[in-house]
């Protein structure tokens, strides 16, 4: 299974509204840290670094040489949009850019989409998840009453991507509430409306880094982890009845 792991970014984010992170040094140093990681994960098939303020990725570059994992570094200038429709219509531009311009996506099984500064912990056992869950044609954790899906991490086909995600795009519009994780989980219900296969992740995705609307570092404390998976558990085991 050849999963490829899109990494979406935005190292000067340009005034975009509902952004704590904005500090461009900053912003950089952890995407080519997050960078290194995924291109030295074993399990991971091919890594896509997409960038949308034109910003020099060099240091990005570095990160990834020497490494076993096939990569490609895109960008764009994709940031001439009104600031006030937020973060989400920038990343659904910078996904379908890469889905248009990358060999490797074109060629995935399953396309992980991370936001860009994230790593994940226990990564092994999470892509051992993904690979009994398949095949699917997203992946994704729904929340609030199914009106909402955590676009942080999650799973898709080429396809979904094409069919069902990419039309929302002249939708997105944080500033009147309609974000990026309500037009992902209004894509899904098409796509199962449609016979297509959901699942919801595999486990909870142990995030480690900072939120850029929040600046809210994502590791959790072990108890909290724990307790996390025991109530997924649980809620997998109903789900499958």
């Amino acid at each position: 299974m050849r999963i490829v792991v899109l990494q979406t970014a935005t190292v000067d984010v340009k005034g975009i509204a509902f952004m704590a992170v904005t500090d461009i040094a900053e912003r950089l140093k952890e995407y080519a840290e997050a960078a290194g990681f995924w291109a030295r994960s074993p399990g991971i098939h091919g890594v896509v670094f997409c960038e949308n303020s034109g910003h020099d990725l060099a240091e990005v570059r570095r990160a990834f040489e020497g490494a076993a994992t096939a990569t490609e570094v895109l960008q764009f200038e994709g940031q001439g949009f009104d600031r006030s429709l937020g973060k989400g219509y920038g990343e659904l531009m910078s996904m379908s850019h890469a889905m248009a311009h990358s060999r490797l996506l074109r060629e995935a099984d399953l396309v992980l989409k991370v936001n860009g500064r994230y790593r994940l912990g226990h990564l092994a056992a999470f892509l051992r998840g993904l690979e009994a869950s398949w095949p699917v044609q997203v992946t994704a954790d729904l929340q609030r009453s199914l009106t909402w899906a955590d676009s942080r991490v999650f799973g898709f086909t080429p396809d979904f991507f094409t069919r069902y995600l990419a039309p929302w795009q002249a939708a997105l519009d944080d500033s009147a509430g309609l974000h990026l994780e309500h037009a992902l989980a209004r894509a899904i219900h098409a796509a199962l409306a449609a016979g297509e296969r959901w699942a919801p992740l595999p486990a909870a995705p142990e995030i480690l880094g900072r939120g850029g609307t929040d600046g809210k570092s994502y590791r959790l404390p072990w108890f909290k982890a724990f307790r996390r998976r025991i109530y997924r558990r649980i809620f997998l085991r109903e789900l499958s009845r």
